[in-house]
């Protein structure tokens, strides 16, 4: 799949693998000329299933894990065992701007409304720390 958008990418208006008849290779070679693309039927099947196994890597969730960044999970955690923004933001030296910015994309992210549901999403997704 690569060689043919890497050929497509570079201007290639179509692709063909080498074990086509020849009637299928004219008709790539007249379907070009009149500036369409082509791809011949094992090209195209590979590029319906390498497009189609992407599509579901886009719908499948991001693993909790990878959801937030590393300096968010540092603010998460003291922020769901109740330390205040001034806290954090001196335990990790950042600002208190930016630990409510943190805070934001924590919320936004897990969808918690409180420290608590921050706290229960954190132990749901086994990444709590004691």
């Amino acid at each position: 799949m690569t060689v043919i958008r890497d050929a497509l990418q570079k201007g290639a208006r179509g692709y063909a693998s080498k074990d086509i008849s020849k009637d299928e290779l004219l008709r790539g070679i007249r379907t070009v000329a009149q500036g369409a693309y082509f791809l011949d039927q094992t090209s195209m099947a590979e590029t319906i299933q390498f497009i189609t196994s992407a599509q579901q890597q886009i719908q499948q969730p991001k693993h909790p894990k990878s959801l937030l960044t590393p300096r968010e999970l540092d603010v998460a955690h003291p922020y769901a065992k109740g330390k205040s923004v001034r806290e954090i933001a001196e335990s990790l030296f950042i600002s208190e701007d930016t630990v409510e910015s943190h805070i934001k994309n924590i919320r936004s992210k897990t969808g918690a409304t409180s420290r608590c549901e921050a706290g229960e999403w954190l132990k749901k997704n086994e990444l709590w720390i004691e």
